[in-house]
């Protein structure tokens, strides 16, 4: 049964791997089709009617860069808040906790016992602290940070393709723009906002890493040896400063901040989407058939064959994606 469940494993990764380098050559194939069948139609325009589509391109072109950088805004704005909120709530969650191992210090340590004696109550607040509370609130601000970006990016959407129906009106502006939504909704709903993925090697690089080895140094152990030789009321003030300690440097705001990253990506995602791979092919497609002299019926038929060619590639394409679905869905049963 474990060398069957090992086999399925091994042979997942690369039907993934097959999966999602089919769906990026679906795209490009969608996307060259989308572009041949503009050039075609441009192809067949008189000058003046191109002139007039030219204009509308490059209006696109800037309302589309505003909107993308608005998102950007709009997106750190609301993640600004999230991440001042959530440090708040990550310190109050840590503070609350020390408060309790004070009352500790103060009402359960006997007068004849040393700290070894009220350990296991401090620990237990540490270990509580660190595996459910801090947990839950990381957990609780993930999701409303997920929330906020969801909602600039529908918002965003929906004035995108308001953009493209006026200004490229033969253009399917609704397919091309719910298929970049749903890549970027993908992108934000299978990330860990809060770690950095810059460096491949480095494993300690989120905010739950940065909890796991904060807690990991709280320790009461060393605090016991040095407390055995004062008297209770300097034993006392030592295990308060230990604990005041754990509360002055809890810090999380950094790694919070990481989420600023995820930002960057979905505006590196629309911005190739719509302006690199969109308005820039546009135009440069005008540019090209404005200049080039000779036959226009020789490049409309050229571009009409390209167009014959892709459109068979795209139904190639899904008959092999479907299959590779299939067998996936196989070995996941």
């Amino acid at each position: 049964m474990i060398n069957s469940e090992k086999d399925q494993i091994l042979f997942a990764k690369p039907l993934n791997a097959i999966l999602a380098a089919g769906n990026n050559l679906l795209s490009e194939t969608e996307n060259q089709i989308q572009l041949l069948s503009s050039q075609i139609e441009m192809l067949k325009m008189p000058d003046d009617e191109l002139e007039e589509k030219e204009e509308k391109i490059n209006k696109a072109h800037k309302k589309l860069s505003r909107k993308i950088n608005s998102l950007g805004e709009d997106i750190e704005s609301e993640l600004r808040n999230i991440i001042r909120k959530g440090n708040e709530r990550l310190e109050d969650d840590v503070d609350a906790a020390c408060r309790r191992m004070h009352s500790i210090v103060d009402n359960e340590w006997g007068i004849f016992s040393n700290i070894d004696s009220i350990k296991p109550k401090l620990n237990n607040e540490i270990n509580t602290l660190a595996t459910r509370t801090l947990k839950r609130s990381v957990s609780a601000i993930t999701d409303d940070a997920k929330r906020v970006i969801d909602s600039c990016v529908s918002d965003f959407f929906g004035d995108t393709e308001s953009i493209l129906m006026r200004y490229l009106p033969d253009f399917d502006s609704n397919d091309f723009v719910k298929k970049v939504k749903n890549r970027t909704i993908l992108e934000v709903t299978d990330s860990d906002l809060f770690s950095i993925e810059d460096d491949p090697e480095d494993d300690d690089n989120g905010i739950l890493d940065f909890l796991g080895d904060f807690f990991n140094g709280v320790s009461f152990g060393v605090l016991g040896k040095l407390t055995n030789a004062m008297n209770k009321s300097g034993a006392q003030a030592a295990a308060h400063s230990h604990i005041n300690n754990i509360s002055s440097s809890f810090n999380p705001k950094p790694y919070l901040e990481n989420a600023m990253s995820q930002r960057d990506k979905i505006i590196d995602l629309v911005k190739t989407s719509f302006i690199t791979q969109l308005i820039e092919p546009l135009q440069a497609q005008i540019a090209e058939i404005k200049n080039q002299k000779g036959d226009k019926e020789a490049r409309l038929k050229s571009a009409q064959n390209e167009l014959t060619e892709e459109i068979n590639k795209k139904k190639k394409y899904e008959e092999q994606f479907e299959l590779i679905s299939q067998l996936s869905k196989q070995t996941r049963q």
